[in-house]
C-alpha cells in the first residue's frame, strides 16, 4: 500500500468504531518536529494557514531532509529534473500533451522500480516509489508548467485528475504502462489493486470488484497540498508503527491531524497509538508523563466527545495517585482544571468533572482530619456535600447505551 494504514484491533477498534460518528476538529498545538525547517512549516501553518515552501519541498522536510544542505541537494536534484523535461515540452503543447509528457518522461528516466513503503527521497535517491512520491514529482513537475490538476486520496491510495473541459483525465502514478488517462475498466483496476497490495484478492471476492473500486475512485476525497503533506506523515506513523516504535507514532499523525484535522484514518490512528503508549505508562506507574499526554491528547482532539470520555477515564487515575497516594492536591486541582477548560463541555463530561473534583476533595478531608486540622476537614467536607456526581454514571451508560 502506497498510501499506507493499519487495522486497529480490541479495545482501540471499538472505541475507534465508537468516535468514527462524531465530527471532530483538531486544535492548536505545537508538533514535535525533528529540524529548524520542519518547525518553521508547522509555525507558518499555525499563524497563516498555508505552506511557506512547495508541498514538494515540506514532503522532503517531512521525510528527513530536515537541513538546508540536505534539501539544497534534493531541490538540485528537482530542479534537474524539470531542467530536462523542459527539452521535451514545447510552450505551445496542450495541457493534455504536457501533462501525458511529464508522466512519460519521469516513468522512462526516474521512477524504476515500485515498492511499498517507498518515499520521495528514495524516488530521487535509487528511483524506486510508490504512489505518495511517484505524484509528488508529477504534482511538483505539473505546477511548474501551471496544469490544472487535482490530487484526490482514497484510505489507501493518492492519484490526479488534469482537469480539462468537459472531462477530468485520471493520472494513476503506478501503472507505467497505462496510468495516463487512466480508464474505467473495473476487472483490469481490481487486478492492479491487487497486484501491487491495495487490497486482498480475498476481499474482492468477499466484497465484489464493483465495490472496491468504488471505495478507492469514486468515493475518494479530493485534497490540497497540506492534506497530501499529510498523507506523507501517514506513511510516517505506519511505518513507526510496524517498529513498534508508538510514541514516534503519535508524534507522526499528530503532524496528519494538523495538516488535515477532517480526516478519520490519522484521528483513529492516533488514538490507537496513545491506548498502547498511555497502557506503557499505566504499568510503569509513569502519572506525571500520563498526565502530560492525557493533557495533549485533549487539546488535540478536544471535541471528539467520545475520546474525551476516555481520557477523564484515564485522568480519574491519575487524580487518585496524586491525592491519595502523593497527597498532592495542588497537582491535583491543576490537572483537572487544564481539563476542565480544553476539553468540549456536556452534561457526561460535567459529571465525570464533578466526580473527579470528589475525589479530590474527599481524600483531602481524610489527609486533613487525620493530621489534625479538623476546621480544614470541616470545611472541605461541606464542599463534598454541594457536589453531586449521581448524574455522572447514570448519564453515560445511557449515552454507550444509544
Amino acid at each position: 500500500m502506497s498510501y499506507r494504514f493499519f487495522v486497529q484491533s480490541g479495545l482501540g477498534l471499538l472505541l475507534c468504531c465508537l468516535f468514527s460518528i462524531l465530527p471532530v476538529y483538531a486544535q492548536t498545538i505545537s508538533p514535535v518536529t525533528s529540524s529548524p525547517l520542519e518547525k518553521l512549516v508547522f509555525s507558518v501553518w499555525e499563524e497563516q494557514h498555508r505552506l511557506p515552501v512547495s508541498v514538494t519541498e515540506a514532503i522532503l522536510i517531512a521525510e528527513g531532509a530536515g537541513d538546508s544542505a540536505t534539501l539544497n541537494r534534493y531541490t538540485t536534484r528537482l530542479e534537474g529534473i524539470y531542467t530536462a523535461l523542459n527539452a521535451h515540452i514545447e510552450t505551445t503543447d496542450k495541457p493534455y500533451d504536457k501533462a501525458k509528457t511529464i508522466f512519460s518522461w519521469l516513468h522512462s528516466h526516474v521512477l524504476t522500480t515500485y515498492r511499498d513503503n517507498a518515499s520521495l527521497r528514495l524516488a530521487l535517491d535509487s528511483g524506486m516509489y510508490n504512489c505518495a512520491g511517484a505524484m509528488a514529482l508529477f504534482y511538483g513537475a505539473a505546477e511548474r508548467y501551471n496544469l490544472p490538476v487535482s490530487l484526490y486520496a482514497t484510505p489507501a491510495h493518492v492519484f490526479a485528475t488534469l482537469d480539462l473541459p468537459g472531462r477530468p483525465v485520471r493520472i494513476e502514478m503506478t501503472r507505467p504502462d497505462d496510468g495516463f488517462d487512466f480508464g474505467d475498466n473495473i476487472p483490469d483496476i481490481v487486478a492492479h489493486l491487487v497486484r501491487y497490495n491495495y487490497v486482498t484478492a480475498e476481499e474482492v471476492e468477499k466484497r465484489g470488484a464493483a465495490s472496491i473500486y468504488e471505495s478507492f475512485f469514486v468515493r475518494s476525497n479530493r485534497i490540497g497540498p497540506p492534506e497530501f503533506l499529510a498523507v506523507t506523515y501517514n506513511n510516517l506513523g505506519v511505518d513507526h508503527w510496524y517498529k513498534r516504535q508508538y510514541t514516534a507514532t503519535m508524534e507522526a499523525f499528530e503532524k496528519a491531524i494538523l495538516l488535515h484535522p477532517q480526516s478519520r484514518k490519522y484521528r483513529d490512528a492516533y488514538q490507537e497509538a496513545l491506548y498502547l503508549v498511555l497502557g506503557q505508562y499505566e504499568t510503569g506507574e509513569n502519572y506525571g508523563d500520563i498526565e502530560r499526554l492525557t493533557n495533549r491528547s485533549a487539546l488535540l482532539l478536544k471535541n471528539d466527545t467520545l475520546f474525551v470520555y476516555y481520557l477523564l477515564g484515564t485522568a480519574r487515575n491519575v487524580i487518585s495517585h496524586y491525592s491519595s497516594n502523593d497527597r498532592d492536591f495542588s497537582r491535583s486541582r491543576a490537572f483537572l482544571d487544564t481539563l476542565s477548560h480544553v476539553v468540549l463541555r456536556d452534561s457526561t463530561v460535567n459529571a465525570m468533572l464533578k466526580e473527579q473534583q470528589y475525589i479530590i476533595d474527599y481524600n483531602l478531608t481524610v489527609y486533613d482530619y487525620n493530621r489534625g486540622d479538623y476546621e480544614g476537614a470541616y470545611k472541605t467536607a461541606e464542599r463534598l456535600l454541594l457536589i453531586d456526581t449521581s448524574e455522572a454514571t447514570t448519564d453515560l451508560h445511557a449515552k454507550s447505551a444509544a
